[in-house]
């Protein structure tokens, strides 16, 4: 058995190339996202296996749903339209994830993200946010524009929930962050690129059983680190007087509940 350590995830997409993303998007007519311009809560759903699980309770939902990435066409599919899609990732492959755009949904894209992205998303409702990080600093420096940073853990599920902490709102319900293995060895609800990778890494033993309170998870290093940055994150989101309520089955909202317990006495 594996204790939880810190592990240092190499990032797909060298900096220069996301800055030079960034330039791109910085010449494209698009309003940014603003901080403080929101009130109350948020719904936020990433593409965890436990999803399949809520959708009932997401369709009861009052407040703004975002979805993460491929979470968007999984909730379309399954009679939730969204009311934002988040993204964040500045590899080539993300505009697969926008295959499907409606009018109806507003499409929050990282200024990191491909041009692809935002090519495919022409026409459709997009605002643009920043990432924090050291290669966009000084390109974003020079901007006239009001701007802001949105920093945090190293996926778009939990860099999504500082994003809406930043504009205001003040409870974040998170579903779909598991940051574990569901049932038939699958990380998503939905059939993903990863999962032929997923299901290889249980058959060669590169997988973690990780413990956390009296259950054990089993999680690919990705997974492990997103749990890492979860719990430091939300203690400081916690400290700042945001809510947090995080929702599912899975190595993070087993967490979350120890975390509550542990808070509690």
């Amino acid at each position: 058995m594996r204790e939880i350590t810190n592990f240092n995830l190499a990032c797909a997409v060298e900096d220069a190339v996301l800055a030079d993303q960034v330039r791109h998007a910085l010449t494209l007519d698009l309003p940014w996202v603003e901080e403080n311009t929101e009130a109350g809560g948020v719904v936020i759903v990433g593409g965890g296996p436990s999803i399949k699980d809520s959708i009932e309770e997401l369709k009861t939902r009052k407040e703004p749903i975002w979805a993460a990435n491929g979470a968007h066409d999984f909730l379309i599919e399954n009679g939730v339209v969204p009311d934002c899609m988040v993204l964040m990732d500045g590899s080539e492959i993300m505009p697969e994830t926008v295959e499907n755009p409606r009018q109806d949904v507003e499409y929050l894209v990282a200024s990191q993200c491909c041009p692809g992205v935002f090519a495919a998303l022409e026409g459709y409702r997009v605002k643009v946010w920043h990432v924090y990080a050291e290669f966009a600093n000084t390109i974003l420096a020079a901007q006239e524009r009001p701007c802001f940073m949105v920093g945090g853990g190293g996926t778009v599920g939990l860099r999504a929930m500082n994003l809406g902490a930043a504009m205001g709102y003040e409870l974040i319900h998170v579903y779909g962050l598991d940051s574990s293995y569901g049932e038939g060895e699958l990380e998503h609800a939905y059939p993903s690129r990863g999962d032929a990778a997923a299901a290889a890494d249980v058959q060669h033993g590169r997988v973690f059983d990780v413990r956390a309170g009296e259950r054990t998870f089993k999680a690919r290093r990705w997974m492990v680190k997103q749990a890492l940055d979860f719990q430091a994150q939300v203690k400081t989101m916690l400290a700042a007087g945001i809510k947090i309520a995080v929702h599912g089955d899975g190595l993070i909202p087993h967490m979350a509940g120890l975390m509550a317990t542990n808070n509690q006495r």
